[in-house]
């Protein structure tokens, strides 16, 4: 019997547990968080192509830790390799093509794609919320740019 009420009793801890997860991640989904960040980055390089090559990219971002810490600090690099990489970088720009913010351009996969309409959508549905919650990200997302933009057009 003590051992059936015990059992019982672990289940109603792991529901309570699960609710509380889910509360726990239904908060998490209203905050700002380093996608919606790079996706507002991203949002702010002229034209529509952005080079795919992973040596570019993860080094673009190094740079980006380098120069802007305190809004990188979830990106680990390695770099003992022949670039600096991050497997956050490889992560956040796959789940940018699973939801089809970004896309690839057939058939050389060389370049991501994003189109005007969805860097309108990113500036007025993340854009908002960022700049309500993250001041300092908005203060510093013009050197960002200057960043990124630079670092792209002298290692095409």
């Amino acid at each position: 019997m003590y051992e059936i009420s015990k059992e019982l009793l672990k289940d109603k801890e792991q529901k309570l547990l699960t609710e509380q997860d889910r509360k726990r991640i239904i908060t998490s989904f209203k905050r700002i968080n380093d996608d919606d960040r790079i996706l507002l980055l991203l949002s702010h390089i002229e034209g529509r192509e952005i080079v795919a090559s992973k040596k570019i990219l993860h080094t673009a971002f190094f740079k980006l830790k380098e120069n802007f810490s305190q809004h990188f600090k979830n990106f680990c690099f390695t770099t003992n390799e022949n670039y600096p990489f991050c497997k956050r970088v490889d992560d956040i720009f796959f789940r940018f093509q699973n939801c089809r913010a970004l896309s690839m351009k057939n058939p050389t996969y060389e370049s991501y794609l994003i189109s005007d309409e969805v860097k309108q959508m990113i500036r007025e549905k993340i854009q908002p919320n960022i700049e309500e919650e993250d001041q300092n990200f908005m203060e510093d997302l013009v050197g960002m740019i200057q960043i990124v933009k630079e670092f792209l057009e002298h290692h095409e």
